[in-house]
């Protein structure tokens, strides 16, 4: 957690405040170790890293209209080979 999230230090100073913190903390770490697991899996740990995955799929963006209708912006290429690699977590159908 210290490395890969870069939260060594909280600097709070309350008990529910530092439980909130490691709340927030724990999913985070286990969506990184997913995205990491699955990487080895494929074989892609030495071209692609996880922060590189997350920073191409936070350009991804859903809109949904008023009316119900949902769809996702456009997506650039780059983003678009990191979907393809984890078809579970953005269905482009």
């Amino acid at each position: 957690m210290k490395n890969e999230l870069e939260s060594d230090k909280t600097y709070l100073r309350s008990d529910e405040a530092v439980r909130g913190y490691f709340l927030a903390t724990f999913p985070a770490m286990r969506i990184y170790f997913k995205i990491l697991k699955s990487l080895r899996e494929k074989g892609l740990t030495n071209k692609i890293s996880v922060e590189e995955v997350l920073f191409e799929l936070s350009k991804v963006t859903k809109i949904v209209e008023k009316s119900g209708r949902e769809y996702f912006a456009m997506i650039p290429k780059r983003a678009r080979r990191m979907c393809s690699l984890f078809p579970e977590v953005l269905p482009m159908g």
